[in-house]
């Protein structure tokens, strides 16, 4: 039987007379159906469609979230030689740590489920390098998570490091990378606020002003309420990061905590070679930017939408602060769902 993890057509057999276990529906993409309903198919039922299951799993995960958040904060102080409280990484790290290891789960889950029995799978996996799918920060493993092919590689790896014993591996050559969508012109209005405003804005900054960025308010709003706070009013525009690439030789390691379960164990395993370059390799140059930022050195409050959830620059450089006395504010939103 042929196992299929993704809606990748690339990893579905030739031979159409083969059976098939879909893995989830979400290998049965609607707009792809002539490809996959000629197949004498079988698929898996989702197991987080049994809430009880869900809200008991969540309660886990978060018990193991706090384990490896503790153990991994000490190994990225041990490797860039500084000694930041647990506190600091849970700002900095947490939101990719919190996803990275639901998803994880639920992957994993799902695999191990098919491989429960006696069936013998043949599948077929995509070749590619080790460290491909290494996200260069929070904003693009955001991006990436919700792509096939970041599933594909996750799949990959999970059936190699876990199941290799009860599957008989194909691999096929790389997919082709989608062209890199064209940029696009800046509304004038936009640019008065995101270039323009800051810039005049930046020359009555005061190191205790309160802090307002990607409020996502109406542009009047934010003026006014800035007014209203008794400060000229100050337009920060979220910066990015440059990219940095990811280095085999800074990945060899692993966390070597108290292994309760088969998911910490492949965990542990799988966090070196998924862990955004920012946190690792280009935590350094992350440093450097938030020392040279030129917002507030001592905020009264801050208030922000997503911005301390995506932005690694801002998240670093509040998680810097953390030992000071400031308000943080944030419009609600739904995390690590």
């Amino acid at each position: 039987m042929v196992l299929i993890t993704t809606a990748l057509q690339e990893t579905f057999p030739k031979d159409i007379n083969k059976k098939v276990l879909f893995l989830g529906e979400w290998c049965k993409v609607y707009s792809n159906k002539p490809a996959w309903q000629k197949f004498n198919s079988k698929t898996m039922p989702y197991h987080w469609d049994d809430r009880k299951k869900l809200y008991t799993d969540y309660q886990n995960i978060q018990i193991i979230y706090e384990k490896i958040l503790l153990e991994l904060s000490s190994k990225l102080n041990q490797t860039h030689q500084v000694n930041y409280s647990l506190r600091y990484w849970r700002i900095l790290i947490g939101p990719w740590l919190g996803y990275f290891i639901q998803m994880l789960f639920d992957r994993w889950f799902m695999l191990n489920t098919a491989f429960d029995s006696n069936q013998k799978y043949h599948c077929c996996i995509i070749r590619r390098d080790n460290y491909s799918s290494v996200p260069y920060n929070m904003n693009s493993f955001e991006q990436q998570f919700i792509t096939d092919e970041w599933n594909e590689v996750i799949y990959g790896q999970l059936i190699e490091l876990c199941w290799a014993n009860k599957v008989n591996i194909t691999r096929i050559e790389k997919i082709k990378q989608a062209p890199q969508p064209i940029a696009k012109k800046i509304p004038i209005k936009k640019y008065i606020k995101e270039a323009i405003l800051p810039f005049l804005s930046k020359f009555f900054i005061k190191d205790n002003d309160h802090f307002f960025i990607s409020s996502y308010l109406p542009l009047k709003v934010e003026l006014k309420l800035q007014m209203r706070l008794g400060q000229v009013p100050n337009l920060w525009k979220a910066q990015s990061l440059p990219i940095v690439r990811p280095c085999a030789k800074q990945r060899k390691w692993r966390l070597n905590g108290e292994k309760s379960s088969d998911f910490e164990k492949i965990l542990r395993k799988m966090i070196p070679m998924h862990i955004p370059t920012a946190y690792l390799e280009g935590y350094l140059i992350l440093n450097k930017k938030v020392e040279n930022l030129p917002w507030p050195k001592n905020p009264r409050s801050i208030f922000t939408s997503n911005t301390y959830f995506s932005n690694d620059l801002f998240k670093a450089w509040a998680a810097k602060k953390t030992d000071w006395s400031f308000s943080f504010w944030n419009e609600e939103h739904c995390i690590n769902v």
